[in-house]
């Protein structure tokens, strides 16, 4: 092959020229054929004139950056074969190298992907494959198996080639491959199986991708959507990512053009998967408005085929930088000053600088039901860590869910006689109390990288810049502390932070929103104290003097009016500010447990917080007339966006600086759509932005406002200390 110089291209469009005139005649047309009449192919081009560039002016556009992310890096494109160079897929591997940006494989590359991936410099530009799927599974395994232990980072599934295209060139004139190459990742080079195309025809949404995802850790895409229903469907499997793409118009002639499916699709999808966009771009401008539209990451199929066609891997690189150098053009007059960030890039972002603070986590239950207490075999210690435990917590998926802190919840069930707080047995409560402390501490030191030792407001900051996740302490209910202060004090002492002055049941100090009747079931309460009782308040007192911090997640009414300040007499409440634990908004759903409007203005007034629990029973419910006088639960809208919703209500009533996060994991039966798990927070996060927080008011929900009252606490606790307040004596 002849190679011209580099400099005389100046556009994609000179360099599909020339790189076809490069060709042999039948290479030529099979790279350049469409399915049918072409239609398709065509519009895919033409239909970027459609969307119109509107500039701003006088914006500073001195510092540019035209990169989006894809496993990790800055850029993707789809590569071409060695029909178009002897070097094929080696070269475009080694100019991804060069230009550091990803690279997607194919099966049937003429290169073995052990020996494409080979070509990368270590630790730089990922690489993801695209196996087919015949008939045998077996063998679509073993590439995937092969990919996983090459390094590749995701497998991408085509979706869109059910069957062979009609490409009426091809059928008059069939592309044989010459004899000196081969498909080795076909280890027989045999017939693809199933259909010519490669692919079993017979694919099925609820069939393929649970057998993709139970058989690799890899991120999975899928390529080919062209319609919402499948954008949905695609959230709903719980995909990685996916890519809108006509096929470049090579699979089926007539499909809507794909800039126009990603302008339909994009809302459907933004912030809750990642989105790719291939087919028709030819120009930086067309990158520039898949982008505008809702491409996270633009796949370039063709354009660097062309360029390894015209002169290997120098005109490869050449291809991607005459787009780059178009697009930064696109992007200064257009007066885009600003890095093109996609919305799972500021959630990384947000959630790199500002910790995302879960307020209640009942792990510590959930090892005493499951493991008894007992962290130290394989029975645990392996499922902890690769994302099997049961449960919604592990490692793994605290990993996944950018957890930056937790309040763990060390509880214990309420007393056996639930209705009467004042004549029982105290000792097994602290005892258990006390064997949940120390669980969670011995985990805090198994796993000493990860989980920071019981933190104050102080050092939780520093725990985080570390790396670790912020793990405090909580009990949900004073019944845990057994009628005694001293108690209190030693829980403090280790690593309690927040105690809940109820459960499900009354106690000494205060009533509870529901309790347990003898059958055992839950039902509205009735007062017992109509608030704080007498002892209640010397105990709220002593809560604030030592600094634990006040959580009124399952109290009445009364009580949070008494201790917000708004109560039955003139006791003006807690001196610090208090959070809910987890809790949601009344308003949305009428349970007992979830937080009124006027008591939200009072939070806003003590400048307290609101963490929105994620349970199907307290965010999605409708009204009922039972006797326990509880709501039932609407679980067909238990949802993230339901969870979203009681957010944004608190924002609305109360202010952005009031809200934050309180999941309840492992401590309810069922889970909302979309938040089965701790690894599913950033897909909350994102969620707010696309109800139109901005980063920082995101960074404030995801655990800012917490950390301001956990800070306001230590202070107020500092200064009653100085002011000379004693201990509370039994």
């Amino acid at each position: 092959m002849e190679s011209s110089s580099p400099t005389e291209i100046l556009t994609i469009n000179e360099l599909r020229a020339a790189a076809s005139s490069n060709l042999q005649k039948d290479v030529e047309e099979y790279y350049n054929e469409g399915a049918g009449d072409m239609v398709t192919m065509s519009e895919n081009e033409t239909a970027f004139d459609r969307f119109k560039i509107r500039p701003r002016i006088l914006c500073d556009v001195s510092n540019i950056d035209t990169s989006t992310t894809f496993l990790g890096e800055k850029a993707n494109y789809i590569f071409p074969s060695c029909l178009a160079h002897p070097d094929g897929e080696a070269a475009t591997s080694r100019a991804a190298t060069q230009l550091n940006i990803p690279m997607v494989l194919s099966t049937f590359s003429t290169v073995s992907l052990e020996d494409v991936i080979s070509e990368r410099k270590e630790g730089q530009n990922p690489y993801a494959f695209q196996p087919i799927f015949p008939r045998d599974r077996s063998r679509t395994l073993d590439w995937m198996k092969r990919a996983e232990k090459s390094g590749y980072k995701a497998i991408f599934i085509t979706v869109d080639a059910p069957v062979t295209a009609n490409r009426l060139r091809k059928k008059r004139k069939s592309l044989q491959l010459p004899p000196h190459l081969s498909y080795p990742n076909l280890s027989d080079n045999s017939d693809r199986s199933s259909d010519k195309s490669g692919h079993d025809p017979g694919k099925r949404w609820d069939e393929v991708i649970p057998w993709v995802k139970a058989n690799t850790s890899l991120e999975v895409w899928v390529k080919g959507i062209s319609c919402p229903y499948d954008v949905l469907k695609a959230i709903d499997y719980g995909l990685d990512g996916l890519v809108i793409s006509s096929h470049g118009g090579r699979q089926l002639d007539g499909v809507a053009a794909a800039i126009d499916v990603l302008a339909e699709c994009a809302p459907l999808a933004k912030g809750r998967i990642k989105i790719g966009f291939d087919s028709g771009i030819r120009r930086g401008a067309d990158v520039f408005r898949a982008l505008a539209l809702g491409a996270d990451i633009c796949f370039l199929g063709r354009i660097p085929l062309w360029g390894l066609a015209y002169d290997g891997q120098a005109g490869v690189e050449l291809a991607v930088r005459i787009l780059e150098e178009e697009l930064r053009n696109t992007m200064a007059h257009a007066g885009c000053h600003v890095r093109l960030v996609s919305i799972e890039e500021r959630v990384e972002n947000i959630l790199a600088q500002t910790p995302l603070i879960d307020g209640h986590n009942d792990l510590p239950i959930n090892i005493r039901k499951h493991y008894k207490n007992h962290i130290y075999g394989s029975n645990f210690t392996k499922p902890f860590a690769d994302g099997t435990l049961e449960g919604d917590t592990d490692l793994l998926r605290l990993k996944q869910g950018l957890v930056g802190g937790t309040f763990w919840s060390v509880f214990v069930p309420c007393p056996k006689n639930w209705i009467d707080p004042l004549n029982r047995q105290d000792a097994p409560d602290p005892r258990m109390t006390i064997e949940q402390i120390d669980l969670m501490l011995r985990v805090q030191r198994a796993y000493p990288d990860i989980f920071s030792s019981p933190p104050n407001s102080t050092t939780a900051l520093q725990a985080f810049r570390e790396g670790k996740i912020i793990s405090p302490l909580g009990i949900e209910g004073l019944h845990s502390i057994g009628n005694s202060f001293a108690h209190l004090r030693m829980f403090y002492e280790l690593g309690v932070s927040y105690a809940t002055l109820t459960h499900n049941c009354h106690n000494i100090y205060a009533d509870a929103a529901t309790v347990r009747g003898p059958g055992g079931s839950t039902r509205k309460s009735d007062p017992l104290w109509h608030g704080v009782s007498p002892l209640g308040k010397d105990l709220v007192y002593e809560m604030n003097r030592i600094g634990m911090i006040i959580d009124l997640a399952h109290v009445s009414e009364d009580t949070m009016r008494d201790v917000l300040g708004a109560g039955k007499d003139d006791w003006s409440g807690s001196r610090s500010p208090v959070i809910f634990s987890h809790s949601s908004a009344q308003a949305l759903c009428a349970h007992p447990r979830n937080v009124p409007d006027d008591i939200l203005t009072l939070v806003k007034e003590r400048h307290s917080v609101v963490m929105v629990n994620f349970a199907p029973d307290f965010i999605s419910c409708t009204a009922s007339d039972h006797d326990d006088r509880l709501p039932d639960i609407d679980d067909e809208h238990a949802t993230l966006e339901r969870v979203v919703d009681h957010i944004m209500h608190i924002v609305d009533v109360a202010g952005i600086d009031h809200v934050g996060l309180g999941s309840d994991f492992d401590g309810m039966p069922t889970t909302a759509r979309g938040l089965e798990d701790v690894s599913k927070f950033p897909g909350l996060i994102a969620e707010l932005l696309r109800r139109g927080l901005n980063d920082e008011d995101a960074a404030k929900v995801a655990g800012a406002n917490v950390l301001r009252v956990w800070r306001e606490v230590d202070r107020v606790a500092l200064e009653m200390q100085a002011e000379g307040a004693v201990p509370m004596e039994d």
